[in-house]
């Protein structure tokens, strides 16, 4: 049987827009008690068109490096991770309280 040339090859354009960087999570830090029931979440800048929060399973999206949002009394855990339109992030570890 005779071998057939491939026709097509694999091409993936991206207009430079890949980030390899995840957001380093900033506030609330690892184990916070705050004392207000309005949170503010912020993570690093790394020139992502969105982010994706996730708060408790919720998940919350914003061009910003910050966001509040407003939690009950209780341990919550949380993460961030960017968007573009190409390429997501690895997510963060998570954070406690």
């Amino acid at each position: 049987m005779e071998e057939r040339q491939r026709l097509y090859r694999p091409l993936v354009v991206d207009g430079g827009h890949r980030l390899a960087a995840k957001p380093a999570l900033l506030r609330p830090e690892d184990e916070a008690v705050v004392d207000t029931a309005n949170v503010e979440f912020a993570w690093s800048d790394v020139g992502a068109a969105t982010y994706q929060l996730r708060v408790d399973g919720m998940v919350y999206t914003s061009a910003a490096t910050s966001t509040t949002q407003a939690l009950a009394d209780g341990i919550h855990s949380w993460r961030c991770k960017h968007r573009t339109k190409m390429v997501r992030s690895a997510a963060t570890p998570h954070h406690a309280r």
